[in-house]
């Protein structure tokens, strides 16, 4: 015992191996993780674009009803209740969507999304990338 103890060069070895493979194994933790996180971005950016197709698509058939409703003779205060209940529809759609976005993420990532609300999504989107979901 007294040999390791007083062979100072190696106990200073000792405790370099030990720092360098923890270091390698903090290292390499790390770069597993960078990957995993612009994975997770890209996923992200490409369910906001879809959630953009389909918010277009309802808004697409919702013309069309209209133009149905108006062609077949409905009264335009019939027409006008039928736009305040989609719109309200829509609203209560979206903040779903908000909802389940934010309630995907892990609670100490949470504050990496910058969006609370249909606008602010649409504005963080729109400054993130060049994709157009409004």
């Amino acid at each position: 015992m007294n040999f390791i103890i007083d062979n100072k060069p190696l106990l200073e070895s000792l405790v370099w191996f030990i720092v360098g493979a923890v270091s390698h194994r903090f290292l390499c933790m790390i770069s597993g993780y960078l990957p995993l996180h612009n994975y997770a971005l890209r996923i992200n950016e490409r369910a906001l674009k879809l959630v953009g197709c389909i918010m277009e698509e309802l808004v697409f058939i919702h013309s069309v009803k209209y133009k149905i409703l108006k062609e077949n003779g409905a009264s335009d205060n019939a027409l006008e209740e039928v736009k305040k209940g989609d719109t309200a529809e829509l609203q209560a759609w979206t903040s779903q969507v908000i909802g389940y976005f934010r309630g995907a993420y892990p609670s100490s990532y949470l504050k990496t999304i910058d969006f609370d609300s249909w606008r602010n999504l649409l504005k963080e989107h729109k400054k993130n990338t060049h994709i157009d979901i409004s």
